[in-house]
């Protein structure tokens, strides 16, 4: 006799079309590097892929050079260092103010979180909690690292740093508000959290040469928030931490340090959700070319140079057959105790769908002239009138490729430059 429970998922694929798994997604993986493994709620254990679901009651498991980004339904980023463990405790996105949730907790290792709709509506709405306290947010863009027995000469608990908005930390003996370029600590749950002076070393941030220099010379807290602005711009545009501590972030040019809190947090007491955003309309014919207008980069420890060629990579898009390709060339790449420059050079394996949404994916593959390249690209088209038939103005895509040692990531933005 078969259960009460099967019949009524029965009668769900019956009258919807899709079972219950599909319903309860809570978010999805939209870029994986390394070995990532999901734990459901039921014990079951998945190797996490791009475009994999995640739900309420995941476990989420990265090894040493493992990392994912996640995006929630409500659009929270969330990002998931190297060696870390990371649930969705609770969430519930139904657009009611009242009832909407989304309960995180770090177990250990390290996250970047950019709040969603949801954290933005009601504060109260979002926590991230762990074992020495709990993260509250004020509409926000932080990063939080768990120590234990991990982190070099750093003392043992929570890390966390703000670029934009602002956090609270509370646990059973106080809270601390934290803001943007300011830094705090909890150690135990029967501590009171508080400030530090300066930025916990490589913890929270990757950093290029430069930035290490000045770090290591400042020994005030202005610098340190300068350097948590520098961060704030180079991880932005991919939600990416770092794969390894000693990573390296390289860029042709400077990050601009100007920070915009306006151009994705709403004002304090704004408590209306954020509406939806129409699915982009695009036309039914014709080839869009776009021409790379920035870049961030960031290089594994073996790279001590290198950059996107902006004047040779772009994106092209057949609207006829929804197709989209990629070239992506890379310049001057030294590697370390090698004086030789190398030319990096990479293109998608085979033409990436563009979905309704302006979203596309798939697997690269290139050469550096001795070598194989491998690797896999993900990205997006925009427009400013996205419930008119026209062809996106801009785009952006996040990339990664390797040479089986030495591996390059970083984001690419594009604007329209001919349309056919």
């Amino acid at each position: 006799m078969k259960s009460k429970t099967h019949i009524v998922s029965l009668l769900i694929v019956l009258l919807f079309g899709f079972p219950i798994s599909v319903i309860a997604a809570d978010g999805k993986a939209i870029f994986v590097i390394g070995k990532v493994q999901l734990v459901n709620s039921h014990g079951d254990k998945v190797r996490l892929k791009r475009g994999s679901k995640v739900s309420t009651g995941d476990l989420i498991i990265t090894e040493k050079k493992g990392q994912v980004q996640i995006k929630m339904t409500d659009g929270t980023l969330l990002a998931v260092r190297p060696n870390s463990k990371f649930k969705i405790s609770e969430y519930q996105y139904d657009k009611n103010i009242d009832t909407d949730k989304s309960i995180y907790n770090l177990v250990k290792g390290g996250l970047r979180s950019i709040t969603g709709k949801m954290g933005k509506a009601k504060k109260s709405s979002y926590a991230v909690e762990t074992v020495v306290g709990t993260i509250g947010i004020r509409g926000t863009d932080f990063s939080a690292r768990m120590c234990e027995s991990n982190c070099g000469d750093q003392e043992d608990g929570l890390y966390v740093g703000v670029m934009q908005g602002g956090v609270v930390l509370e646990n059973d003996s106080g809270s601390l508000d934290i803001s943007p370029g300011d830094f705090g600590f909890m150690s135990e749950l029967g501590v009171e959290p508080v400030y530090l002076d300066e930025m916990p070393g490589d913890l929270l941030f990757a950093k290029t040469n430069k930035e290490n220099n000045q770090i290591a010379q400042a020994d005030n807290a202005a610098n340190a928030s300068n350097s948590a602005t520098i961060g704030e711009n180079t991880l932005q545009s991919t939600l990416e931490s770092s794969l390894e501590d000693d990573n390296l972030f390289s860029s042709s040019t400077e990050p601009t340090i100007t920070p915009n809190p306006e151009e994705y947090l709403i004002p304090e007491d704004e408590v209306v959700p954020l509406p939806d955003t129409p699915d982009l309309v695009f036309p039914s014919i014709g080839v869009a070319t776009y021409t790379s207008t920035s870049q961030n980069i960031e290089l594994s420890s073996g790279l001590i140079a290198g950059s996107l060629d902006v004047d040779t990579t772009q994106l092209t898009v057949n609207f006829s057959s929804s197709e989209v390709d990629v070239d992506y060339d890379f310049k001057n790449v030294i590697l370390l105790g090698d004086p030789i420059t190398q030319t990096w050079t990479s293109s998608n394996i085979s033409p990436m769908t563009l979905d309704q949404n302006g979203d596309f994916n798939g697997d690269l593959s290139g050469t550096n002239g001795t070598a194989t390249l491998t690797g896999s690209t993900s990205g997006s088209l925009q427009n400013t009138t996205p419930d008119i038939v026209d062809v996106p103005e801009t785009g952006n895509s996040i990339y990664s490729l390797s040479d089986g040692s030495n591996t390059i990531n970083g984001a690419v933005d594009f604007t329209l430059s001919t349309v056919e």
